[in-house]
């Protein structure tokens, strides 16, 4: 029989690539009032951040942050490790960019 695994006693970090120091600063900028955040030098450059583990919704407020930056940088997606995995997050797509301008059929 298999004993449970016990919780780690360190919390998991959440590490998002950032492809320059401008746009790691944005980051940060963004992040600081929800997260603990730093910066880590080297390749790649990273924000590292800490979520709380006691509130669950820090996954909603790092994805609204995300978005922000995304769009804020811009940047086509952000890198994100986190657990032992890495997720790949798209911005926002903007619906005009994709299908053009509204045509109004009444004035064509």
């Amino acid at each position: 029989m298999n004993a449970p695994l016990a919780p780690s006693p360190l919390p998991h970090r959440l590490e998002v690539i950032a492809p320059d120091p401008e746009c790691a600063a944005l980051l940060l900028q963004y992040a600081a009032p929800a997260f603990p955040a730093e910066l880590v030098t080297g390749v790649p450059l990273m924000v590292r951040l800490q979520p709380p583990q006691s509130e669950p919704r820090w996954v909603i407020e790092f994805l609204s942050l995300v978005a922000r930056w995304l769009e804020s940088a811009p940047l086509p997606c952000a890198n994100v490790l986190y657990g032992g995995r890495g997720y790949l997050i798209r911005a926002p797509l903007d619906l005009e960019q994709i299908v053009g301008p509204a045509v109004d059929v009444a004035t064509s």
